[in-house]
């Protein structure tokens, strides 16, 4: 492809003006990536989120982020409105960590299996975040009902072995 003409560019800038658009910034390294051996690797931030000034003003915490996937070379952009209010959300909701032991009982398979082809749709960036979902909480399901709460059953172990003592 030819790189664009000075004009096209210009054009674009002053069409940004017109409209009173700027650009939202990012966090991440890139938008595109021509996926050639490292040698040859091209890595460019080509998409950008734009907004106005009165848009910007009643989501002064809005974040941009570049979100990899693999139905295309450009990663996804993703607007956040309000990061901070995800983060204390997330705080504030159990972490979830995937057990290396759960592997190890075979109906683990099974229980990622089903939940990740349950919620497939066909976009692929919103079927990958509800699969995601979809796995977290079936895992959570299956291992409070295949093993109970294993914290509180070591607290209850350790509490029996203190008063043999």
């Amino acid at each position: 492809m030819p790189p664009r003409a000075r004009w096209q560019i210009n054009d674009f800038r002053q069409y940004l003006i017109d409209c009173d658009l700027q650009d939202m910034g990012f966090h991440g390294e890139f938008t595109w990536c021509n996926n050639r051996e490292e040698a040859f690797t091209v890595k460019a931030r080509l998409d950008r989120a734009c907004c106005t000034t009165s848009w910007a003003e009643p989501f002064p915490l809005a974040r941009v982020t570049h979100e990899e996937t693999a139905a295309s070379d450009h990663q996804l952009i993703w607007v956040d409105l309000e990061p901070n209010a995800r983060a204390l959300k997330s705080r504030q909701q159990r972490l979830f960590r995937f057990e290396a032991t759960w592997t190890k009982d075979g109906s683990c398979v099974d229980v990622i299996s089903s939940s990740w082809n349950s919620s497939i749709q066909g976009n692929p960036q919103s079927d990958f975040m509800q699969s995601i979902q979809s796995c977290r909480a079936s895992l959570l399901d299956w291992n409070k009902n295949s093993f109970g709460n294993i914290v509180h059953q070591m607290k209850m172990l350790y509490k029996k072995i203190s008063s043999l003592k």
